[in-house]
């Protein structure tokens, strides 16, 4: 029991284009996104600061489309598919996602008119609305449909942490130094602008030239998605299609 070939190929193109992305973002950061401003202020402190944010790169946003469009289609090809068992001729719906669960059953329900009532249970027990057990489905919708409008919005990030070992070397041993994961992380700046603090050190502390911060790139749609790094939240995406399709295998047998 598996899900259609077309299903499959979907989550897989899906899958590259994430491969090419990380790519993609991974060349843009070696370039560093943004200048450090390096300054004692006048309390002494040794402070740095972002300066000279550069904007993503325009084919970032767009690969992060692909990734949507093909995974939310992934979901209607399953609908389609499901409605082609006992209908002939073409499936007019599509996999139904609402905003609320009243919004499921007053409209999403009616997209799949004519399936089996097995095929229109499991997809209800997914529970693909906001809020449901199937929320993220919900957001990758929402994003999916931005994205038929204008390019979904990403942007650099940082968190407001520095590598431990670095910094203060003297509570560290030698070996810390070349652990890159030793990080004090306090906050997160989302999106990152131009003169943002990164960090200030202890008073009368030594202003350090080769202090770096981890930077990110994260999609940042309030109303959907609030500055989550891409990478991550797209291989959730891609986690909760397959999950769909392994819910609905049994009903392509």
């Amino acid at each position: 029991m598996s899900i259609p070939d077309s299903v499959r190929v979907k989550i897989e193109r899906a899958d590259h284009h994430v491969a090419n992305l990380n790519t993609a973002i991974n060349e843009f950061l070696k370039v560093r996104p943004y200048h450090i401003l390096r300054y004692v202020d006048p309390g002494k402190r040794p402070t740095y600061q972002a300066t000279d944010i550069q904007p993503i790169p325009l084919p970032i946003a767009a690969i992060v489309g692909d990734v949507l469009q093909n995974l939310r289609t992934a979901l209607d090809y399953m609908a389609s598919a499901l409605w082609s068992r006992t209908n002939a001729g073409e499936f007019r719906g599509y996999f139904p996602i609402a905003e609320t669960p009243a919004k499921y059953k007053s409209e999403g329900l009616g997209k799949i008119k004519g399936l089996c009532q097995c095929g229109i249970n499991a997809i209800s027990a997914i529970e693909p609305y906001a809020g449901g057990k199937g929320d993220v489905l919900w957001r990758l919708h929402s994003l999916s449909i931005i994205d038929k409008h204008r390019l979904p919005i990403v942007v650099a990030a940082a968190h407001l942490g520095v590598h431990l070992p670095t910094v203060y070397p003297e509570l560290f041993p030698q070996s810390a130094k070349s652990n890159p994961w030793i990080l004090g992380v306090t906050d997160m700046r989302c999106p990152l602008k131009d003169k943002d603090i990164l960090f200030r050190d202890d008073p009368d502390r030594e202003l350090n030239q080769d202090l770096e911060f981890p930077s990110f790139v994260a999609i940042n749609e309030p109303s959907v998605f609030n500055c989550q790094p891409i990478i991550p939240a797209l291989r959730g995406f891609i986690d909760s299609v397959n999950n769909v399709g392994k819910d609905l295998a049994p009903l392509f047998a």
